[in-house]
């Protein structure tokens, strides 16, 4: 019985040194060609966040979270965000590969604004 338990414990301690030589992956870099998405939320009443900077280059991820179809406009950049018409619980992906500040709003009420900067 005693063999039985010291070879058990052997091969416990065994094991635990192969484990413990493995090296965890701790590589969390991102490739700059593929630059994670930023997501806007619309809600009732306001937008989540209201005011994003972000990177050209990024991809900007609209939610509708309310329970009718929104549509955002801009009057600064009307031809860049105009007329973009989400349906609820549907996205749109909005991307500018340049320098750009885009002013937003709802249509059916223009108190509800936001603001996007994708930098240089």
């Amino acid at each position: 019985m005693s063999f039985c338990l010291k070879g058990l414990f052997g091969l416990f301690i065994v094991s635990s040194l192969i484990a413990s030589c493995a090296k965890p992956n701790t590589d969390f870099s991102v490739d700059p060609g593929n630059i994670p998405p930023y997501y806007i939320k619309i809600n009732e009443g306001n937008f989540s966040p209201a005011d994003l900077r972000i990177a050209a280059g990024a991809t900007v991820i609209f939610v509708n979270k309310t329970n009718k179809i929104q549509t955002l406009r801009s009057k600064e950049n009307p031809l860049i965000f105009n007329d973009i018409s989400i349906e609820p619980e549907k996205t749109y992906l909005l991307k500018s590969d340049t320098a750009v500040v885009i002013k937003y709003y709802v249509d059916d009420n223009p108190n509800v604004q936001g603001l996007i900067v994708f930098r240089p």
